[in-house]
């Protein structure tokens, strides 16, 4: 048997109908005081994560009975890689981050299910169910590869040691980018005790997971890299020797480095949203 329509429905609907109601064209079919005593009724019985899927519904099938594609937009990191294939004809056989791990986070059990944690929100369903549908998504999803830097040493765990250690090191082709990723205390607490995507939209998740990005930038000053007559067929190479010394300190006495530090979702990789 099914249950009575709260008392905060104007007469004759129900919720199948007011979920209809902009597909259907009724949305003008309220006096305004029917529409404020539905809203109070519903926040005050749904909360207000309900409230607001409950419209997401409205709009939703308001776009299935027009004909509107409900396509998101492809993910920052499938943009990149497109950007960078056409644009400067880099292709990776891989793609993604190298991470340093904080000397503070010291209890191994926490660090390990951290790690798993990371990659079970990188990878959650939700993702893969609503970003399939772009041509590549699989192939730049199973080329995701983070590379763990777990022994920064004590006293060396500060963000400029962080981002000389990066500047300084030469990592591996498609992990060679100006940022590197950094895991403190507070964010593998973020990582550990937040709700998957799948659980609800990003909107409706007040805590999210979060890591330390820190960029080393440095302006170097290499002659081979401005030579005028330097052959054509070596031109992708010279541009991967140029993203390569981005991210290396220069010999000249004159370069200095530029740095900088900021918390990123772990959305992001997924949506700027």
């Amino acid at each position: 048997m099914s249950e009575p329509t709260p008392s905060y429905y104007p007469a004759g609907w129900d919720r199948e109908r007011v979920l209809n109601i902009s597909a259907a064209g009724e949305a003008g079919n309220w006096t305004q005081e029917e529409a404020d005593t539905f809203c109070e009724g519903l926040r005050a019985d749904l909360g207000q994560m309900g409230f607001e899927q409950f419209w997401d519904e409205v709009e939703t099938r308001e776009k299935v009975a027009r004909g509107s594609p409900i396509v998101p937009e492809e993910p920052p990191f499938m943009e990149f890689m497109r950007e960078c294939r056409e644009k400067r004809g880099w292709t990776w056989d891989r793609w993604g981050f190298v991470v340093y791990k904080s000397p503070e986070i010291v209890d191994a059990a926490q660090w390990t299910a951290c790690k798993e944690r990371f990659m079970q929100i990188l990878h959650d369903q939700a993702y893969q169910d609503e970003y399939r549908m772009h041509p590549g998504f699989d192939e730049c999803l199973s080329k995701m590869t983070f590379q763990w830097m777990e022994d920064v040493k004590e006293g060396a765990g500060d963000i400029a040691s962080i981002a000389e250690i990066y500047s300084s090191s030469s990592p591996p082709a498609g992990l060679d980018h100006e940022m590197c990723l950094y895991i403190t205390p507070s964010s593998l607490h973020s990582i550990l005790n937040t709700a998957l995507p799948s659980t609800s939209k990003r909107r409706y998740r007040i805590d999210i997971p979060f890591v330390v990005a820190i960029f080393a930038h440095h302006v170097i000053q290499h002659k081979t890299l401005t030579t005028k007559h330097e052959d054509k067929k070596d031109d992708k190479e010279r541009r991967r020797r140029r993203r390569r010394l981005k991210v290396k300190i220069g010999a000249a006495s004159s370069t200095l480095p530029w740095r900088l530090c900021s918390p990123i979702s772990l959305h992001y990789f997924w949506t700027t949203k």
